[in-house]
């Protein structure tokens, strides 16, 4: 039987005779709303309260400030995370949004790190002077029950496909906050 040599299979990882795009799963967009409802109705408020109204007016300005600034930063969040993508190819693997883009050989990339926090785990990949990070898939759960997912589905099988093919140490490093696979 002869080989392709375009062609590398990983055991229980993405074969990568073509190239694999991936997209993160959007998450609740929710709070981003219920941020700029708040921000609307302070403003709404604004727009009736009587101009000497004193604290209650700074009070109101300084929360429609806070609301309409956070809701424009989720916004933009949101945006750039919907319209993520992930590319892993036989040559190395790509990862673009909508104001950055990089794309870094396998043989190229010299550090993963997977870290944590209490919203999920994040991916980062250095190598050739450049980097970028991915957030792992992630489940939000009240009550007992998944409420929201968000993050790239396939993380786990993504994340021991670069550490095939960029042939970094299968054993991780410890640091404070996640694990690292690096060349000593």
């Amino acid at each position: 039987m002869k080989e392709n040599p375009e062609v590398i299979i990983l055991d229980a990882m993405f074969v990568l005779d073509r190239p694999l795009e991936f997209k993160p799963i959007p998450g609740s967009r929710r709070p981003e709303m219920h941020s700029w409802a708040f921000g609307l109705a302070l403003a709404g408020l604004l727009a009736v309260i009587r101009p000497d109204g004193g604290a209650a007016l700074f009070g109101a300005w300084a929360l429609g400030l806070y609301f309409g600034i956070s809701a424009a930063l989720m916004s933009v969040g949101n945006w750039l995370e919907r319209n993520a993508r992930l590319t892993l190819s036989a040559t190395g693997l790509a990862f673009r949004q909508p104001l950055h883009g990089v794309t870094v050989g396998w043989e190229a990339v010299e550090r993963l790190e997977v870290r944590s926090s209490p919203v999920g785990r994040r991916i980062f990949v250095f190598g050739g002077g450049k980097h970028f990070s991915f957030r792992a898939i992630s489940e939000v759960e009240i009550r007992g029950k998944i409420r929201d997912r968000y993050g790239f589905e396939d993380s786990e099988r993504i994340m021991q496909t670069m550490l095939q093919m960029t042939n970094l140490p299968a054993k991780p490093k410890e640091f404070e906050n996640g694990t690292y696979y690096a060349r000593d």
